[in-house]
């Protein structure tokens, strides 16, 4: 007996993820959970204002630009309609570059970055509030235009900047190719009664010794290091849309490390964090979540959750796919207490959860009572991608004689083999109405006439849809052309109001007639449908289809029809049924 049903069931391979990461920002020594506890508002903020050189927008006035180039794609805007920043250059002209702008010149971030030598040599500078004694770290994205260009960060008080050490070469000058942006990144203390920071950049040279053309920025930080989360865009992951962050305290941490960042970086992959500008290992930290089972709707899943110390967690799954994790049903572990080391977690996966890629945001931290966004201290978010994949399809199939010479076989004989087809709950009650038959009908003669019949049950948890059934006659038999009247040999069993115990449907033999069920005769080509039982690579062919098969439709696609899943004991009805033909022994 053969029988085909399309099955799909997708399933996504998590990654595992490892590194060794450095935390530089504030440090807080923490051992027991403790009630969520206010934050200053600083904690992980930028401190910079359009450190990306996003407003204006360069072609949408207002406010209106002194000078447009590149058919609007490069501006010229006075230094007061540029937010935050500032210009020593003459005519007090700050020029910003659109993406797509015709030399070529891409973003690295948003739309826009800035050229520092636009009219002439100039200095752009921005002044920020500090705290006395705090450690900040600063990056920025570099690009020459014309050549190789340079420059120096100075930070300080006003008037009395400081020019910044370059870590690659361990002096002042940041020197930079038309290639490619080159992020820098590095720390400053502020020091004692300074409450007020300027931030510039001056240009030193261009490689093209064009002192109007060069230097260009982009991606400018400056502020603490935290640890941020890098799901999709759409998601809250950065501090503008309350991202979540965590001040570390170089304690609590999922996994073997927690890397620390400047702002969130969302990501479609979810691993924004490990290709942050200025990332000097490029490698993966979030290590602490493995999941252990696929996520099916419907069902349970399981999920190993690595801790470095006893600490409680949070974790949401964006189950309907809208962008957030505030639906109800979301949150999937709420405080839930961890051991250091690995622990072996399950939680529900809605019937309602929207199959596809989704997002998952898991946090630990000493302190409880945690939300999806917001800035806490201690711990470490981990985003990841992660696939919803819709219930199985399962058609159960048990076949057995139910009459000989048109005598009934009563009863329910099991097969003995445990969990197959016939020990299913879900098979109509009590068996010996319905799931009747011999398995072995004893000795027959020619001529005698077998009745064989094939229950169907769709068992899983999505309905059963283009359902063929092909059977082929036993060896040694021929098929009874007339077994339920004139030139009908084949019957169905299956409705949708009441508990099929007789055939509903009866078929014609006659191949490709329009209704559901056919008789291949031998020698004939058969559907795909139809298998070799000695060869189930292979389908029965002209050659070798030497008995016959018997071919039902059972629910076909084209009709809006399926095979419902079975919820309990024979229900809803027409989740079940048989298919039904005669033979005579030779």
């Amino acid at each position: 007996m053969m029988s085909l049903i399309e099955i799909k069931l997708q399933r996504r391979k998590q990654r595992i993820r490892s590194a060794i990461g450095a935390a530089i920002g504030l440090f807080l020594s923490t051992s027991t959970s403790v009630v969520a506890q206010s934050v200053p508002n600083n904690a992980c903020e930028l401190i910079l204002i359009n450190s990306g050189f996003e407003d204006p927008i360069v072609n949408v006035p207002p406010p209106n630009p002194v000078q447009v180039f590149d058919n609007g794609l490069i501006a010229n805007f006075r230094e007061n309609d540029v937010p935050g920043w500032s210009t020593t250059a003459f005519d007090g002209l700050i020029e910003l570059w659109r993406d797509g702008n015709f030399f070529g010149v891409p973003v690295l971030e948003g739309q826009q970055f800035a050229e520092i030598n636009a009219n002439g040599v100039g200095i752009l500078f921005q002044d920020a509030v500090t705290v006395p004694g705090s450690v900040l770290t600063w990056q920025f994205a570099h690009r020459g235009r014309g050549g190789v260009d340079t420059l120096n960060l100075r930070l300080g008080p006003p008037g009395a900047t400081v020019a910044q050490i370059n870590p690659a070469t361990n002096n002042t000058q940041f020197q930079t190719g038309n290639t490619e942006w080159v992020v820098y990144q590095g720390t400053y203390t502020v020091p004692a009664g300074q409450t007020t920071t300027r931030f510039e950049y001056v240009a030193l040279a261009t490689g093209s010794g064009d002192q109007t053309a060069g230097n260009f920025l982009d991606a400018i930080r400056f502020g603490f290091l935290c640890d941020h989360g890098d799901a999709d865009a759409s998601y809250p992951v950065l501090r503008a849309n309350g991202g979540a962050a965590h001040v570390n305290d170089n304690v609590t941490f999922l996994g073997n490390t927690v890397a620390v960042e400047l702002e969130g970086q969302p990501s479609v992959a979810a691993n924004g964090d490990d290709n942050a500008p200025g990332d000097d290992d490029n490698t993966d930290d979030e290590d602490g979540v493995t999941f252990t089972s696929i996520l099916e709707a419907g069902s349970n899943a399981t999920v190993d959750i690595v801790a470095s110390v006893a600490a409680p967690l949070s974790g949401w799954i964006d189950f309907n796919s809208d962008g957030d994790w505030n639906d109800p049903g979301e949150q999937i572990f709420t405080d839930e207490p961890l051991n250091p080391g690995v622990n072996n977690l399950t939680f529900a996966v809605p019937s309602g959860a929207v199959v596809g890629d989704t997002y998952a945001r898991f946090r630990i931290s000493p302190q409880s009572g945690l939300a999806p966004t917001g800035i806490v201290v201690g711990g470490e978010v981990e985003d990841y991608l992660v696939t919803i994949t819709e219930p199985p399809t399962i058609l159960l199939l048990v076949k057995r004689i139910t009459a000989i010479n048109g005598t009934d076989l009563t009863g329910f004989v099991n097969d003995g083999v445990a969990d197959s087809a016939d020990d299913n709950a879900n098979w109509p009650t009590p068996l010996t109405d319905f799931l009747r038959g011999a398995i072995n009908g004893g000795q027959v003669q020619p001529g005698d006439e077998v009745e064989y019949t094939v229950y169907f049950l769709s068992a899983g948890g999505q309905p059963a849809r283009n359902v063929k059934i092909c059977d082929v006659i036993p060896a040694n038999t021929n098929f009874v052309a007339d077994g339920f009247g004139t030139n009908s040999g084949i019957a169905l069993a299956n409705s949708s109001t009441a508990p099929p115990t007789a055939p509903t449907d009866l078929f014609t033999n006659i191949v490709n007639d329009g209704d559901r069920g056919d008789f291949y005769p031998v020698f004939s080509q058969t559907p795909n449908v139809c298998k070799d039982p000695n060869n189930i690579a292979n389908p029965l062919t002209s050659s070798n289809n030497v008995n016959g098969a018997v071919v039902v439709n059972v629910v076909r696609e084209l009709d809006g029809t399926s095979l419902p899943g079975a919820t309990a004991a024979g229900t809803p009805a027409n989740s079940y049924g048989f298919i039904r033909f005669k033979v005579r022994v030779q």
